[in-house]
């Protein structure tokens, strides 16, 4: 229900409100970290709380299932390659700090330029 994510997104009033709805007391002078613990831990012992049926007996075709993900695969790919080549790519580099000059550069025996 809640994601840690999502709840270290939000200010510290929105999870003091998502606390109280919950019915979480005593939340004055905690940190936001263990509001956030709070929160999850009280969902998660919601959940285990929860009765979980048992799941019925379903038949699985795997030779279906795998010829179906193999041919999926390849063809997005396919497609996914042709959008890159065709797209243009930017240099990484700016040439708008460069000072140009002009001039004759002298070069000594010694490999010294001036």
């Amino acid at each position: 229900m809640y994601d840690i994510k999502m709840l270290k997104a939000k200010k510290l009033a929105e999870l003091i409100e998502i606390a109280d709805q919950i019915g979480i007391k005593d939340l004055k002078g905690q940190k936001k970290q263990d509001i956030i613990n709070k929160i999850i831990g009280n969902v998660s012992e919601e959940k285990s709380n929860d009765v979980i049926p048992e799941p019925k007996f379903v038949k699985n075709n795997f030779k279906e299932n795998r010829a179906n993900i193999g041919g999926n695969k390849n063809h997005q790919n396919r497609n996914f390659n042709k959008d890159n080549r065709n797209r243009y790519k930017e240099p990484d580099f700016e040439f708008d700090g460069i000072i140009e000059s002009e001039g004759v550069l002298e070069i000594m025996q010694d490999g010294y330029g001036f």
